[in-house]
């Protein structure tokens, strides 16, 4: 049975006004292409409910069953509300804007996180938050750009370029590295250091052992004892100096000097100067 009620006044005004059905379909609608329908209140709520509230035959009713879905827009003196809330084993809250030429972006929001995706044309861009990890990213799936955060992991990708920072290590993979900056110092481990410029590369060991390269050469450095291989060519100092050769020993050389502040001692079967 179907009640059709046809109110000709354009305004009705009343103290108080309630309108319900114990079963069926409430239709409020405005026909016409430039309808309207309006709600003005100070507070308007939209309440789904998760099942029927039962009827007593006599007022007052009784409290309704928790909501499971609200839209509240209302107007406080402080500013305006809007409060959309859903609730159940396993709610969820989509919005979704979607454009004619293709353009769309989504906001999901459930009980696993929270999820924003905007597709523009090819492009894809999403942030995702779920309760251990946060994620940002952009491009396609397996060549774009993205963030994780973790509790104990911060991982950053590009294409197959993938970098982990850990509490207590980096882990970098990808194809090809390539560092270039003004000045570089590494420590590699307990007093190991590793500084790159643009004068060349320098590293120390336990501050007594030292390699330095540079346009000039190398240089060794072991406390005392010095080795210098550079374009002038080699030089070496230190307290002492033992060579032991099996097999035999030839030096040639233009220009010989050697300088000994106290003794020189040469054993040998065979010594031949030339």
């Amino acid at each position: 049975m179907a009640l059709t009620l046809n109110l000709v006044p354009e305004s009705v005004t009343v103290a108080t006004y309630s309108l319900s059905a114990k079963a069926g379909l409430i239709d409020i609608k405005s026909d016409g292409l430039e309808s309207t329908l309006g709600l003005c209140a100070e507070t308007v709520t939209i309440t789904g409910f998760s099942g029927v509230p039962p009827v007593p035959p006599l007022p007052p009713l009784p409290p309704l069953p928790p909501p499971i879905a609200i839209l509240t827009l209302a107007q406080r003196e402080t500013g305006a509300l809007i409060d959309l809330s859903a609730k159940g084993e396993a709610p969820g809250i989509t919005l979704k804007s979607t454009a004619t030429n293709g353009k769309m972006s989504t906001i999901a929001v459930d009980h696993l996180g929270i999820n924003i995706t905007s597709i523009f044309g090819g492009l894809l861009g999403s942030i995702s938050i779920k309760p251990a990890e946060m994620k940002l990213s952009m491009g396609p799936a397996n060549d774009g750009a993205d963030i994780s955060l973790t509790p104990k992991s911060i991982i950053f990708r590009v294409g197959k370029t993938i970098m982990t920072l850990t509490e207590d290590r980096i882990v970098t993979s990808a194809p090809a590295v390539d560092i270039k900056c003004d000045e570089l110092v590494e420590k590699v481990g307990v007093g190991v250091i590793r500084e790159v410029s643009g004068e060349g590369i320098k590293e120390i060991v336990a501050a007594v052992v030292i390699r330095e390269v540079s346009a000039e050469g190398h240089l060794f450095t072991a406390a005392e004892v010095v080795v210098n291989v550079g374009v002038a060519g080699l030089v070496t100092e230190g307290p002492t100096d033992t060579s032991e050769i099996e097999g035999p020993k030839v030096d040639n050389s233009n220009l010989s000097t050697v300088v000994v502040e106290v003794s020189l001692s040469i054993t040998s079967p065979i010594t031949t100067f030339l």
